[in-house]
């Protein structure tokens, strides 16, 4: 009975990234021949390496794995430069006027500032017209009698009337009975509620009369100017 040994060569791929290596794998085959069975014995020994064969297709693509926990916030980096101004937007419309607001205590008074200086006198402005008569005083006490004249005296009362505002005044007027040679006593006549110049208001500084033929002349002196009709008393011896 003749032996027959069959060596059956299996080729086992492994792949080992990034190589991809191949080993030649002898296992023994078991056959019968003429009804008997011879088992071959062990492995012989490796042969050289065959040529690599081509890369099988690429797996199916796995799960995605869970998401890694979030890293840690990096540093704030550097400001960068301030880029160029917009161009000026529209003025918008005006806003309603708001209401008056309340008004603020009042301040303290100011010092008082240095006096201006003194304005030029103005002009003496017109005379006012002449005052009212005051009331006339009360009548003075009798005065002691006089001399008796000379037989054959004359007295009599005339009106001299000084025009204008004047502090001296010469007037003629007529006195029946007297003559150049008469010696004269004059006065003013005393006052009435008619006067225009009451003798109590009027300053008189000096009073005389010249005799002339039947005229008498009187002077009249003032202590401030007077002026209308002034009543005089005469008498001629």
């Amino acid at each position: 009975m003749s032996r027959l040994t069959i060596r059956k060569t299996l080729l086992a791929v492994t792949v080992n990234r990034p190589v991809l290596q191949v080993q030649r794998v002898v296992r023994p085959v078991a056959m019968a021949v003429g009804g008997g069975v011879t088992i071959a014995g062990g492995s012989s020994e490796a042969g050289p390496a065959g040529p690599e064969g081509p890369a099988g297709p690429a797996g199916p693509t796995g799960p995605q794995g869970a998401t890694g926990p979030a890293g840690a916030t990096g540093a704030t980096g550097p400001q960068g430069p301030q880029g160029p101004a917009g161009p000026a937007g529209a003025t918008g419309p005006a806003g309603a006027t708001g209401a008056t607001g309340a008004t603020g205590p009042k301040g303290d008074t100011g010092d008082t500032g240095p006096a201006g200086p003194q304005g030029e006198t103005g002009a003496t402005g017109p005379a006012g017209p002449t005052g009212a008569t005051g009331p006339q005083g009360p009548v003075g006490a009798t005065g002691p009698q006089g001399a008796v004249g000379p037989v054959g005296s004359i007295s009599g009362e005339v009106t001299i009337t000084v025009t204008g505002a004047q502090i001296g005044w010469t007037e003629t007027v007529a006195a029946v009975g007297v003559t150049p040679a008469s010696r004269l006593l004059v006065g003013l006549a005393p006052g009435t509620d008619a006067d225009e110049n009451d003798p109590e208001m009027t300053d008189l500084a000096a009073l005389s009369a010249a005799p002339g033929a039947d005229q008498i002349t009187v002077q009249i002196a003032f202590a401030q100017p007077h002026s209308g009709p002034f009543r005089i008393n005469w008498s001629a011896f």
